[in-house]
């Protein structure tokens, strides 16, 4: 601005038409400059904030570490779709895997019959993985309302389509499936190595399976469960809970060598002692990362 007002004094005090022509065209061009600077600097301010309300547009805040939002999965839940799956998050989102530098472990949490993602949050459970330990990094924790109908080929669409969404980061996560929810697992050898399958092996998704009290398995076929004897399996069931829980979990530690944990309480255990189960869930995924 300084530099235009000592023109105009120079113009000003010019005789000549063609200076004055000259100073007049020098402060139109510093004025155009300054103009087109504005709103291309507005323009990009502009953008920046649809890209942002875009990218956090099925995204909202619960509290002050749960967000819930929505993801479109392809093939829906029963194959039938495109439909919408809610989920809940807390922690890091599209995080490398824990092991690796900046990772943190990724839980998946599945729910029964009588219960829905928010129980997971309720129960205090989601807050209790997502946060940091002398132990451990907080997790990154998924809650999902994918209906206890669904099969592999479904659970495999909803994991692609967080990944997609980067809620996930696409490495193999930890799983936890209680009760009815197990039936995604179970049914996991359809998933793979099928065609149009982009999974060569269950490896490719799935760390950890965590089933808890998931009383499908005593009904499936030993084949359906063998693709398992390659990841780790954590079985957790209940004190109260003599057959849906303990059986289930005898008959994986039979079969694929799974490793089976009581703690206190019925059918939904991890309801009736919280601590425990994150506590056991976080020290085997540490040991096993």
């Amino acid at each position: 601005m300084t530099m235009v007002k000592g023109n105009k004094k120079k113009c000003a005090s010019a005789e000549s038409p063609g200076v004055l022509s000259l100073c007049g065209g020098v402060a139109l061009l510093l004025v155009g400059l300054y103009a087109f600077a504005f709103i291309a600097l507005k323009s990009d301010s502009s953008a920046s904030e649809h890209e942002s309300l875009t990218s956090t547009m099925h995204v909202a805040q619960v509290d002050d570490e749960i967000f819930s939002g929505t993801v479109e999965m392809q093939g829906g839940s029963d194959g039938v779709g495109p439909v919408e799956l809610p989920y809940l998050h807390c922690g890091p989102r599209h995080t490398p895997s824990y092991g690796k530098a900046g990772g943190h472990a990724e839980l998946l949490l599945l729910h029964g019959a009588k219960f829905t993602k928010e129980d997971w949050k309720t129960s205090g459970i989601m807050k209790k993985f997502c946060k940091d330990s002398k132990a451990r990094p907080g997790f990154s924790v998924t809650a999902l309302d994918l209906p206890i109908s669904a099969v592999g080929s479904a659970l495999v669409d909803a994991f692609d389509s967080l990944v997609k969404e980067k809620v996930l980061s696409g490495d193999p996560a930890v799983f936890v499936t209680p009760s009815a929810s197990g039936k995604a697992m179970i049914t996991m050898k359809e998933a793979v190595k099928h065609d149009g399958s982009r999974l060569a092996s269950i490896t490719d998704m799935i760390q950890m399976w965590i089933p808890v009290a998931c009383g499908g398995v005593l009904k499936a076929e030993s084949d359906a469960l063998a693709i398992f004897h390659d990841v780790p399996v954590l079985a957790i069931y209940g004190s109260e809970d003599p057959v849906a829980g303990k059986k289930s979990s005898e008959l994986l530690s039979k079969l694929i060598g799974a490793e089976t944990v009581e703690l206190k309480g019925r059918h939904p255990v991890y309801l009736d002692s919280p601590d425990e189960f994150v506590e056991l869930i976080a020290k085997r995924v540490v040991s096993s990362s």
